[in-house]
Order: C-alpha cells, then sequence, then structure tokens
C-alpha cells in the first residue's frame, strides 16, 4: 500500500471512529436533552395559557370591583332613606294609612353602621285584625327603599285582633 492509501485509510478510520463515538455518546444526549427541552417547553407554554386565563379572570373581576362604587352611590341614593326622621315618619305613616293599621308608642334608635350610613330601629305596636296586619307586612316587603322587617311579638291575641309589637331596621344615608 502506498503512503497516499495509508493517510486515506487513516482519516477514513478515524472518520469511523469519530462516528461511532459521537453516536454512542453524545447523539443519545442529545436526543433526552432534545426531550426535556421539548417537556419543558410543554409546561412553560401549559404555564403560559394558565397564567393568561388567570390574568383574563383577574381583569374581569377588577372590571366588576370598578363598578362597586357606582353601584354604592345607586344604592344611597335611591334605596336609602335621606337623614330627616320626617321622611321616615311620613313613610310609615303612609305604609300604615294604606294596609289601615294604627301604629302606637313608636320608638327610635340610632346605630351608625359608616360615616354616610346609619340604621334606625323603629319600634311600635299595632292592634288590629290578622288581615290587615298581613297587608301591613305586604306594604313593608314592596317598599322600594331597605326597610327590613325584624321581629314580631305577638302580645295578646282575640277572635280576631292582633295585638303585636313590631321590629324594624331602616336604613338612612347621612348628608353631608
Amino acid at each position: 500500500m502506498s503512503e497516499k492509501e495509508k493517510k486515506i485509510i487513516t482519516y477514513l478510520l478515524s472518520f469511523f471512529f469519530f462516528f461511532i463515538m459521537v453516536h454512542l455518546f453524545i447523539v443519545p444526549n442529545l436526543e433526552n436533552s432534545v426531550s426535556s427541552q421539548f417537556s419543558y417547553y410543554s409546561i412553560l407554554r401549559k404555564n403560559f395559557f394558565e397564567t393568561k386565563s388567570k390574568n383574563l379572570n383577574l381583569k374581569s373581576e377588577l372590571t366588576k370591583w370598578e363598578e362597586v362604587p357606582k353601584e354604592l352611590e345607586v344604592i344611597k341614593k335611591d334605596y336609602l332613606f335621606s337623614n330627616s326622621i320626617d321622611n321616615i315618619r311620613i313613610t310609615l305613616k303612609r305604609i300604615s294609612s294604606h294596609a289601615g293599621i294604627p301604629l302606637s308608642e313608636i320608638h327610635y334608635n340610632y346605630e351608625d353602621l359608616s360615616d354616610e350610613i346609619t340604621k334606625i330601629q323603629v319600634n311600635f305596636n299595632v292592634k288590629a285584625p290578622y288581615a290587615t296586619l298581613r297587608r301591613f307586612i305586604g306594604e313593608i316587603e314592596n317598599e322600594p327603599r331597605f326597610i327590613i322587617l325584624k321581629s314580631i311579638n305577638l302580645l295578646s291575641t282575640s277572635s280576631d285582633i292582633v295585638n303585636a309589637r313590631i321590629s324594624i331596621f331602616i336604613y338612612s344615608r347621612k348628608e353631608k
């Protein structure tokens, strides 16, 4: 064999040896590396979409909370009584007149719930037929502003007349 042929065979054997070594040691690691990179990419992609979904939910929630001050203003304006006892008395008189029931021994207790809202507990006695008392309760329930029927304590009853102590809560806004 000539020197040139020996060199060519040496180069071929070296290349072959290098090729085998690469396939034995590097390619499996590359495959594992590619596989692990793909897995990592899949995890990142999943986390990205979960985070994006949470972000959309939080934006939606934030939009709802941004509306709260407007809704509170509507509630204060439309559903709370003005902080005038005369206004509350007129409303109670109107409700009792519609129901045909007289109120007696009316007592008011005030409790400040915040700087803007007061809860007024109104206690009074009624003496009327059962049907009239039911009509009065219906009038309270149909009042568009906040009147909460707290309790009805029966003091006495006769054949058709009910004597009761009623307690209601009325919510009013404080005027600034």
